[in-house]
């Protein structure tokens, strides 16, 4: 992950679509009643703010659930938030810079094919 100290955090969110090509490992934990599901995932970033960034990305009509900061010893496989298991889970490692090209990156690629005859 490079020079920037990092931190674990077990986050969650609402949407309504199930994009493919997500990077990052995300677990449907339920639904609301009104054509949402309930996503969680594993991150270990630099600042909170990366992990929101890609999920707003992949999820762009996501909600917001919430973000707990995990002990530096948690791994997902283990009991999480709500007793529910995040099974065969990894943690995404990335930082906000990382993050910032990653989306840009895609951005431009979703251009250029939409551009292409």
């Amino acid at each position: 992950m490079g020079q920037f100290p990092t931190e674990k955090y077990w986050i969650s969110w609402w949407t309504k679509e199930e994009p493919e090509n997500v990077p990052f490992g995300y677990h449907i934990s339920g639904s609301n009643g009104a054509g949402e599901v309930s996503c969680c995932a594993a991150f270990e970033v630099d600042i909170e703010e990366a992990a929101w960034r890609l999920i707003k990305h992949f999820f762009p009509d996501f909600t917001p659930r919430f973000a707990t900061l995990r002990p530096d010893d948690w791994n997902p496989g283990g009991p999480v938030p709500g007793g529910n298991r995040f099974e065969g889970a990894t943690i995404y490692k990335v930082t906000y810079p990382e993050a910032l090209r990653m989306i840009h990156e895609l951005e431009k690629a979703k251009e250029v094919s939409s551009s292409e005859p």
